[in-house]
């Protein structure tokens, strides 16, 4: 198959080539560069990245994996398309979460300002809950705009990850995590000391967030029935609180 430029093919017949089957599927997302990007999303032939695609089972969108390439190109416009594509349950959104986690960590402290809200508003986190924990993606994404000194950014992307899990989840009795969040080893990410040295440029949104955060897990652990409840690995209270004390995010 040739793959031509936008502006010399005719859209009827690559829906029809493509859709041919899935190898023919692949091989021209594979080989489509960055002049596609906006015709092929203008067109709709990246839709698939937003809709559930029954024949494709299990495997992921080939379209999904073209928009991840083309992050390294053209950033920006591939920011515009992740803010379109609505992320709810289902294979689907955890697949486009997946990859667009990948696509975050890459990107710059400018363009990933413009996706933390999409990600803690959409819930990424428990949504990857099942999937192998992609703690390192928001690492990076934290030391981004830490790095840039954006740190009204970075409290909208810590609470995303300090989403609170619900009380069933932690009463599963197939889960072997104690600990309210869904990362078992949230502080390696220094996840903390960044909120921090966020509190004294933003404060009030640094402490909104920690109060918030703490009312959760108070209501948590009230909801828990006494003979179940065990020390929980991250959030023991008194330990928490020094720490919480220690860099200043709350008072003794």
């Amino acid at each position: 198959m040739t793959v031509y430029t936008p502006s010399t093919v005719d859209k009827e017949r690559l829906q029809e080539l493509i859709q041919a089957n899935l190898d023919a599927r692949r091989y021209f997302y594979a080989k489509a560069d960055e002049r596609w990007l906006s015709w092929l999303w203008q067109n709709g032939f990246l839709d698939p990245i937003k809709q559930e695609d029954p024949t494709l089972g299990d495997y992921r969108p080939p379209e999904l994996d073209y928009l991840v390439r083309m992050a390294e190109k053209c950033s920006a416009d591939v920011v515009d398309i992740m803010l379109d594509v609505p992320i709810s349950t289902g294979v689907r959104s955890q697949q486009a979460a997946y990859q667009f986690l990948r696509i975050c960590r890459t990107l710059s402290a400018e363009q990933l300002a413009r996706v933390v809200e999409k990600i803690r508003s959409e819930r990424w986190v428990p949504l990857l809950a099942e999937e192998e924990p992609p703690l390192a993606a928001y690492e990076q994404m934290l030391k981004t705009l830490a790095e840039a000194g954006d740190y009204k950014s970075m409290v909208v992307l810590t609470g995303a990850v300090l989403s609170v899990r619900s009380k069933e989840e932690l009463a599963d009795k197939l889960s072997y995590t104690k600990t309210p969040f869904y990362f078992d080893h949230l502080l390696v990410t220094d996840i903390f000391p960044r909120l921090a040295a966020a509190a004294s440029k933003c404060a009030e949104d640094a402490f909104a967030l920690v109060t918030e955060v703490m009312a959760e897990v108070v209501l948590l652990g009230a909801q828990k029935d006494d003979r179940d409840r065990e020390p929980m690995s991250n959030l023991d209270s008194l330990e928490q609180r020094r720490r919480l004390v220690d860099w200043g995010l709350t008072k003794q």
